[in-house]
């Protein structure tokens, strides 16, 4: 009978719940900890997570926090902040930047501090629906975030744009798109779709259609492959004053 390397126990308090980590994160007790934290930040939108005792079996392992944040939506509805005090989660977070998203503190009094607070990086990961439909819920849900995050009438209107057209160039020439991650830092909006085939995109056919209109609303733009596909990302700056 296997031995768990993770225990975890939850401590809940009159505004916010505290998950208590302790042991070592291996890939096994990640996928544990990743649904038992998103069912927290679901249920009630605002977690500690104590890891002062939680010792990494990989710095890959401890991104498991920044992507349960992100699929759970982020700033405001999810917020989630570290109790690490100056252990090996603190260490590896800071380094890796993912402190950046998932604010890190000493102790209890500064993690609820820092609930109050928006992070630096928010990040909004959703899976979505294949066929048509896609890209209207895309459109949906990029206004939603836009107004969550109070970014300006401007960056709105070229995401919704940039969004509606790397969806609908996913539908026509992949399989269709399976995720959406919307990103906002102090370089402004990044708006990516995934795929499921590494192909790279079309050439743009012209400048006010398809690609071609991405390419003139974005400040920068890019593909990344991985293992299981694509994803094509475009950065676009707030203006400027």
């Amino acid at each position: 009978m296997a031995v768990e390397k993770l225990t975890l126990r939850t401590e809940d308090g009159p505004d916010v719940a505290t998950v208590v980590c302790a042991g070592e994160l291996d890939l096994a007790g990640s996928t544990r900890l990743r649904r038992v934290l998103g069912k927290h930040l679901f249920d009630r939108g605002r977690l500690l997570v104590d890891v002062r005792a939680l010792q990494p079996g990989s710095a890959a392992h401890v991104a498991v926090f920044s992507t349960v944040l992100a699929r759970a939506g982020g700033w405001p509805h999810a917020r989630m902040v570290l109790v690490a005090g100056d252990g090996p989660v603190a260490r590896v977070m800071r380094l890796a930047g993912d402190a950046r998203e998932v604010p890190v503190a000493t102790d209890r009094p500064e993690a609820l501090e820092r609930l109050t607070r928006r992070p630096d990086r928010v990040r909004r990961s959703t899976e979505l629906p294949s066929g048509p439909h896609a890209a209207g819920f895309v459109r949906e849900l990029v206004k939603v975030a836009c107004a969550d995050w109070e970014l300006p009438d401007q960056v709105r209107d070229r995401a919704v744009l940039v969004a509606d057209e790397l969806t609908a160039n996913a539908v026509l020439h992949t399989a269709g798109p399976t995720a959406l991650t919307l990103t906002v830092d102090d370089l402004g909006l990044r708006v990516a779709v995934r795929d499921g085939t590494s192909r790279p995109p079309p050439l743009p056919a012209g400048p006010g259609t398809g690609l071609g209109l991405v390419a003139g609303l974005s400040d920068a733009q890019g593909v990344s492959p991985h293992l299981t596909g694509k994803t094509v990302w475009v950065l676009l700056r707030r203006p400027a004053g």
